[in-house]
């Protein structure tokens, strides 16, 4: 496998986010801060009503999730959270590995997510005893960031004041705990609470707001998810503790002069390159957030009404490729899939699929319990759009702008669909991945992409692109004189024809400036999907040289899948999921091998297998040709 360079320039969030210098942030205008503190209530609110709106939560009871949930909240009752210590968080200095510090935090708020929902549901004293206990616990730990995102710090005293992803929901889920428990929980506890949230969460980012710049807070106005949930977590905690009106103005004035930052990483025509994963959370944040912003200004201030929202929104759906299957582009992990509360409130804010399930009162992840999720989910109104038929997906979902198309097949569930890349080799989370592709057979994933590497201290370094995984050698796409895929913006997929019809959908794109190959004149690959039948995709790769090179073309596969010949030139790809019979053809004879793709952390097993097919002697003009077909049925 070809070595990287550590020099190769790297995408926004693969450089070390700590080493930004301050930006400048918009000014507060004065007249919009009084306009909006006369829309706010006197007193803060939110989507969701406190424990003492007993029909609510009565309410909340009657859910099919209510049950699961009370259960599993008297599971944790007389059980103690994982205990963080100061080996633990210094541990990622020294072996790079977030787990073992980002696990049992992760868990010490989701806990608490459950107790406090259940209490809600259904309250005892004993519950609301350990739920101060734990939230005691929370409120000792000497910062909320996780040390992944804290590397410019001595050690976790001094990382106090920082917000990261980590910190901002911590902020928020115990405004929210605030909010739902009110007097329920002690005085004390509850000034602590506003105590520290304001210490770690408010003061520090509206000091950076009123300063003008952004200080060590990188993230205010960078184009990707850290700047909608670092932002909203703290808007979220400023809507619900602050009592002054004026004041919650200025936090959620400055929050709206924010979002066109976040937004503007996306592409005009909506796509999220940075997956349909990073799509739930950072956009996620953003919707959650603006509607408890529409919520605490009696529907005067909407950031979701405008047209580019609607086309961020309508890109979680439209990029299923067949039966709930979603391709695991950029650090996207295998099998994600967009949340459900964003599905349904795409179709209930916007039209766009159907609703597809109700509240489940589960709103966690890596990074801890996000109350503020479970108070989105079960603030929805989903009957008003319950009982539409759900609109079938169309023949194809086409990025022009994003470089991305899902092209399916005649029947869902039956035959092929598939998800096709282009983009640029820096987008964020970026993978060197320009001409990479999904294939869906008969509802399950056949040929993959390989998802997201393992999450350590290279991943986001100058050692990223070192990655088979994340390089351009763990993704199905050509090796071009011995060369791997280049990184930078200005290596780039770029659009050369498409065709566009009912029967079938052809996309040509030139991939001669990814690959820093002197003698390279001109590379393209043309997908071309036919829906005859039960499907096909036929992928043609040309490259012409001033002199004889090395080409090949490669399939990446997961672990448990295999290759298996089947007649000349043909292959079968089996495994756990879907099975496709491929052909590879060429008029130069083609030698195929077999090698491990290993990610960033070498000493793991592969992540997967490259099988490529390579020009058995160099050539000036190149044409591979691979057919694509749904594998006979087994037997």
């Amino acid at each position: 496998m070809e070595s990287v360079p550590s020099s190769t320039p790297l995408s926004v969030v693969s450089i070390d986010p700590e080493a930004r210098e301050s930006q400048s942030l918009p000014p507060l205008f004065a007249e919009r801060v009084r306009e909006v503190a006369a829309m706010l209530t006197a007193r803060p609110t939110n989507v969701a009503p406190p424990w003492t709106d007993r029909p609510y939560w009565e309410r909340v009871e009657r859910m099919p999730a209510a049950a699961e949930l009370l259960k599993s909240a008297a599971e944790l009752l007389g059980t103690e959270p994982p205990v963080l210590t100061e080996e633990l968080f210094n541990d990622f200095s020294i072996t790079g590995n977030r787990r073992p510090y980002e696990v049992p935090y992760g868990i010490r708020t989701s806990r608490l997510v459950t107790l406090v929902l259940a209490e809600c549901v259904a309250p005892e004293q004993v519950r609301l005893d350990q739920i101060v206990k734990e939230l005691d616990g929370i409120m000792d730990e000497p910062t909320w960031s996780v040390p992944a995102h804290v590397k410019r710090y001595p050690d976790w005293h001094a990382a106090r004041e920082f917000i990261d992803l980590a910190a901002s929901a911590r902020g928020w889920t115990l405004s929210n705990i605030d909010w739902l428990l009110a007097d329920r929980l002690p005085a004390a506890t509850r000034a602590r609470i506003r105590k520290e949230v304001g210490e770690r969460i408010l003061r520090p980012w509206i000091t950076r707001i009123r300063a003008g710049n952004s200080g060590h807070f990188w993230w205010m106005k960078v184009p990707m998810n850290w700047s909608a949930v670092c932002n909203s977590g703290v808007l979220g905690s400023a809507l619900l503790l602050i009592e002054d009106p004026r004041e919650r103005a200025e936090y959620l004035v400055a929050w709206e002069q924010l979002n066109p930052f976040f937004l503007a990483g996306f592409t005009p025509d909506g796509y999220c390159a940075e997956g349909v994963g990073y799509w739930g959370y950072g956009f996620g944040h953003f919707v959650i957030a603006s509607e408890l912003v529409k919520h605490v200004t009696g529907g005067r201030v909407d950031s979701l009404a405008n047209d580019q929202v609607r086309r961020i929104m309508a890109y979680g759906p439209g990029f299923e490729i067949d039966n709930r299957q979603f391709p695991a582009f950029s650090d996207t992990a295998l099998g994600t899939k967009p949340d459900l509360h964003l599905l349904d409130f795409a179709a209930v804010r916007f039209g766009i699929g159907k609703v597809r399930g109700q509240p489940t009162l589960k709103a966690s992840s890596i990074l801890g319990g996000r109350m503020h999720v479970a108070l989105f989910d079960l603030a929805m109104d989903r009957a008003m759009v319950a009982g539409d038929v759900q609109h079938e997906l169309p023949s194809r979902t086409w990025f022009p702008d994003g470089g991305a198309l899902i092209c399916r097949g005649a029947q869902p569930g039956r035959g092929l669909s598939v998800a096709l890349k282009g983009g640029h080799n820096n987008e964020p989370h970026n993978h060197n991945d320009l001409g990479s592709f999904v294939v869906v057979a008969d509802g399950q994933v056949a040929l993959p992409e390989l998802g997201k590497d393992d999450y350590v201290r290279e991943t986001f370094g100058p050692q990223r692109y070192t990655s088979g995984v994340m390089n351009s050698f763990g993704h199905s796409v050509p090796r071009v004189a011995g060369k791997l895929q280049s990184t930078g913006e200005k290596a780039r997929a770029v659009t050369v024809r498409t065709e566009f019809t009912p029967e079938r959908d052809l996309w040509e794109i030139d991939l001669t400036s990814a690959y820093a190959v002197p003698e390279l004149t001109r590379i393209t690959r043309t997908f071309i999907f036919d829906r005859a039948g039960v499907g096909s995709l036929e992928i043609i790769d040309q490259a012409k040289f001033t002199s004889p090179q090395a080409f090949g073309v490669a399939f990446s596969l997961l672990p448990a899948q295999r290759w298996v010949a089947d007649g000349d030139n043909g292959y079968l790809v089996e495994g756990d999921a879907g099975r496709v019979r491929v052909v590879v053809t060429s008029a130069v004879d083609l030698i195929r091998g077999e090698e491990p793709i290993r990610g960033i952390v070498p000493d793991l097993p592969p992540k997967g297998l490259r099988v490529g097919f390579d020009l058995a002697r160099p050539a000036s003009a190149v044409r591979i040709r691979t057919l694509i077909t749904p594998a006979p049925a087994v037997p």
